[in-house]
């Protein structure tokens, strides 16, 4: 597991595709295009390399497990669900 919750959310049964920096980018294509298209999928885990160049108006919320100290980059995070 490259996340820390990745266990607790697999104990609960929540479904959730992963996504962070050292992933190769047919990988990390698929865990976008799953999360977009599959409804039973609720949670898009991702590393900061989410908060760069994607875009997800299916997502309602961005819950910031680990909060950056940067300001610039909290917002840009949070950006991805306009």
């Amino acid at each position: 597991s490259f996340f820390l919750i990745e266990p607790h959310l697999k104990k609960r049964k929540i479904k959730y595709v992963a996504h962070h920096g050292g992933m190769k980018p047919q990988a990390a294509q698929k865990a976008q295009d799953d999360f977009k298209q599959n409804g039973d999928i609720t949670l898009f885990l991702s590393s900061d390399a989410g908060a760069h160049g994607l875009s997800f108006q299916e997502a309602r919320f961005v819950i910031h497990f680990e909060t950056p100290y940067s300001y610039d980059l909290l917002m840009q995070r949070s950006d991805r669900i306009n």
